[in-house]
């Protein structure tokens, strides 16, 4: 796969713990764009099922502060996370049938490609709402860390 699928500053809220998702999220596709080489089927579905347990953690920690801070889009982004999450678990769905027709490619470049246009488009439509970074800060260190993770 010859995709960009790097964490650079133009994808940056300014929001630490929303930032600091956002880079796990990168890490974790960009972990999964090897695994088809490196693997053996557990891992990867073990890391497929990261994914989306993350996301979804994610999700909910940034649903919980638009809400917060009153942004009001917060139902349609509600709704396209509730997409993202749909169309993840289908992809986990196809690998756990046929792991060895599994086309990671698409869903690497799927996932990237969502994850930037996403951040770029909604999540930075939801910022100039969040009117005091402290604030949020502080909300987001009030979620609990899965299994070690930022």
């Amino acid at each position: 796969m010859d995709f960009e699928t790097g964490w650079t500053e133009e994808y940056a809220t300014g929001i630490e713990g929303i930032d600091r998702d956002h880079q796990f999220l990168f890490e974790l596709v960009s972990n999964l764009i090897h695994a088809p080489e490196q693997e053996h089927f557990e891992n990867i579905q073990s890391a497929i099922q990261v994914l989306i347990e993350y996301t979804n953690y994610h999700f909910e920690k940034e649903e919980s502060l638009m809400q917060l801070f009153a942004y009001p889009d917060v139902d349609e982004h509600i709704q396209q996370h509730h997409v993202l999450s749909e169309q993840i678990s289908e992809y986990a769905e196809k690998f756990n049938r046929h792991s060895q027709h599994f086309d990671y490619s698409e869903f690497c470049e799927f996932m990237i490609g969502w994850l930037i246009d996403h951040i770029i488009g909604s999540d930075m439509a939801y910022r100039p709402f969040i009117d005091d970074i402290s604030k949020a800060d502080a909300h987001l260190q009030s979620y609990k860390l899965i299994d070690g993770t930022p």
